[in-house]
């Protein structure tokens, strides 16, 4: 990882994990409204409704690279609208 603050510069190596805690700690928090949530929530569904027409199953039920990269978006949108859902009623996610 490159490191760069203006003055002085690093390059340090980092596990992935401790990469990700580290964006963790820097990142600042998602906070979603209840129109956002809506709004996730709709794509989520209109990815499940016209994926499947617009990268329908080969004869063996194979599905494209595009349906199932983008169906696994719509599956973490669900998770994370449904996670917050089940916290205390709003504010950020917990990661």
């Amino acid at each position: 990882m490159f490191v760069n603050d203006g003055s002085t510069q690093a390059t340090i190596s980092l596990t992935r994990d401790e990469a990700f805690d580290l964006a963790q700690r820097l990142m600042p928090r998602a906070e979603f409204t209840t129109d956002t949530d809506e709004e996730l929530r709709l794509a989520a569904r209109m990815i499940r409704i016209w994926l499947p027409e617009a990268y329908p199953a080969n004869e063996r039920g194979q599905v494209h690279f595009v349906r199932a990269v983008m169906e696994s978006v719509a599956s973490t949108i669900e998770s994370v609208v449904d996670g917050k859902s089940k916290e205390d009623g709003g504010g950020p996610i917990a990661a």
